[in-house]
């Protein structure tokens, strides 16, 4: 991780919880360990620490499943008031619950950082009429 990654990771996540005391004791990484969530969570984790925003370090749970739909659905049920905890996602996890395939929508969970943005590819045939955006949106 870059410096500036790591400053601006320490930025975003510092104005979201400027607002109240971070009390993150938990954080959920819906997948196994080693992907992008579990990086997601043991980094905030870190920085959560590291700028004395939580007094213990904070743990990490991975709990895969379902494309992150497990550890919605548990949280959902067991958990949605747990000030302690937080759970990674992504435009993966957004994405599917715009498509119904999580137990419900995205007001029921308290979103407080966007730490990255997923990029997207439309590839071609080299040898396509599309040569741009612009080509696609208008065909």
């Amino acid at each position: 991780m870059t410096a500036i990654s790591k400053v601006l990771g320490a930025a975003v996540v510092f104005a979201s919880l400027g607002a109240f005391q971070a009390q993150a004791a938990e954080c959920i990484a819906p997948a196994d360990p080693g992907g992008g969530w579990d990086f997601t969570c043991r980094t905030v984790g870190k920085l959560l620490h590291d700028l004395d925003l939580v007094d213990e370090p904070v743990q990490v749970t991975n709990m895969p499943g379902g494309v992150g739909a497990t550890a919605y659905a548990n949280v959902m049920s067991k958990r949605a008031d747990d000030e302690s905890l937080l759970v990674a996602t992504s435009t993966v996890g957004i994405t599917q619950i715009a498509q119904d395939k999580y137990p419900a929508g995205t007001d029921v969970m308290r979103w407080i950082a966007m730490l990255g943005t997923d990029v997207g590819v439309l590839v071609v045939p080299a040898d396509s009429g599309l040569k741009d955006l612009d080509d696609l949106t208008d065909s």
